[in-house]
């Protein structure tokens, strides 16, 4: 059934343009929570939103959340307390946080209970305050007393309800003088059209299909430095948010280096291990490999190789000075070829303590700062480079879903602009 697209209020979704959703009704307790009417009855009765009040400012959230995180989880009768009032579960409508996890109630997030079925995703004030995310909500049906979301591809919940609202649109038509098909297009509306479509259907077809943006705004997204064309409040909300993506941005990068050094720091773990495997146990390896030619029938043993474990707990890249010198190469060699060295001649034990008596020191740390113990026997240190490297993709990942959202917030300011001009 072909409608007019309606006009979504975007104060209370947090979408904000993207896609329909289509997903089941998200976790809850007793049940979900909300989305907006667009209906200008329905936002005076049921005017609320998941995020934060515009009264309460971040010192007044910060101090809430505080008080939040240090009350009690469980009262005097070990019964376990919820939301920022820390009552037990009382059967009143309750929903999960996504990003913390803890339950809330509707009415102490000010959310109406009626949008229930229309969550999607939801967060706390806590959650939206450090930036963790936003709520995001399902459209509702264009019935102004249905509160159930669309079906895909539709803007009403059933077939019947989409057949109710044209009824009432038929029956608005003949006893209203402002209802909306008594409001006929103009020449120059006409106009404009023919001139914009200039006879292509396609054209024509698509009209309305994508939000037409402003001039200051399309410049805006070329040259963000180009603000010039907007008022003084959307500028500040602009330079603001383009602030803090700037500096996600700068943390991005930062992370995405830490992650090439890790890539490096293993390829040159396994550069060192291998060198010092070739100069210590090339004679041994050469005679199990000759001898297993020889004897077939017994399997030989595999070839002894060294795998250091080579935690490096400074900042200096050890690893990385070890490949680049050859005399801290030479150096480490030493230490290493006197622990694995069982058959040398004990004159050139002797020898070789003299000469290097005072700076080869058999220990688990080279220049005090990187392991050199066997890496099968360092149980401090055991899978090191893996714990790091997640750690360094997670904090990217984290970093990368920070960067989308505030993305969505500079949109959400571009398009409530954009809507508020069209409207005045």
């Amino acid at each position: 059934m072909a409608v007019e697209e309606e006009e979504w209020n975007p104060t209370n979704d947090s979408r904000n343009g993207s896609p329909e959703y289509n997903e089941g009704t998200a976790k809850k307790r007793k049940t979900a929570t909300p989305s907006a009417t667009t209906i200008k009855k329905s936002k005076q009765n049921h005017q609320r939103s998941s995020s934060p009040s515009l009264e309460e400012t971040q010192d007044d959230i910060a101090k809430q959340y505080k008080r939040f995180i240090s009350a009690p989880k469980y009262d005097l009768n070990s019964e376990e307390l919820f939301c920022v009032c820390r009552k037990p579960d009382l059967g009143e409508m309750m929903v999960a946080c996504d990003g913390c996890e803890e339950w809330f109630h509707f009415e102490c997030m000010k959310v109406n209970p009626k949008y229930s079925e229309l969550i999607v995703k939801f967060y706390c004030k806590f959650c939206q305050w450090k930036e963790l995310g936003e709520s995001q909500w399902k459209r509702k049906c264009r019935i102004i007393d249905c509160y159930k979301p669309i079906d895909n591809g539709s803007k009403y919940c059933s077939k019947e309800h989409g057949l109710q609202f044209m009824k009432n649109l038929l029956i608005d038509s003949t006893t209203k003088e402002d209802s909306p098909t008594s409001q006929e297009l103009n020449s120059r509306s006409i106009k404009d059209i023919i001139n914009y479509v200039s006879g292509d259907y396609k054209k024509l077809q698509d009209l309305g299909a994508k939000f037409p943006e402003l001039k200051s705004v399309v410049e805006y997204k070329q040259d963000p430095k180009n603000l010039n064309n907007f008022p003084e409040d959307v500028k500040h909300d602009l330079q603001t948010v383009h602030q803090k993506y700037d500096q996600i941005q700068s943390q991005i990068k930062e992370q995405e280096e830490v992650l090439d050094t890790m890539s490096t720091m293993k390829e040159n773990i396994k550069q060192v291990n291998e060198r010092l495997t070739n100069i210590i146990f090339q004679d041994s390896n050469q005679d199990t490999s000759q001898s297993s030619k020889k004897k077939k029938k017994k399997p030989a043993k595999g070839k002894k190789k060294i795998d250091l474990c080579l935690c490096d707990k400074s900042n200096q890249y050890l690893v990385k000075q070890i490949i680049e010198s050859e005399s801290m190469f030479e150096k480490l060699a030493k230490i290493i070829k006197k622990r694995y060295a069982e058959d040398e001649d004990e004159d050139e034990e002797k020898e070789e303590e003299e000469e290097e008596e005072e700076e080869v020191v058999d220990s688990d740390w080279f220049m005090e700062d990187l392991c050199i113990k066997d890496k099968k026997k360092c149980a401090r240190h055991n899978g090191w480079w893996n714990l790091y490297n997640d750690e360094a993709e997670n904090n990217l990942e984290s970093m990368k879903v920070k960067s989308n959202t505030i993305s969505e917030q500079e949109e959400k300011i571009l398009r409530n602009y954009s809507v508020k001009v069209y409207e005045s």
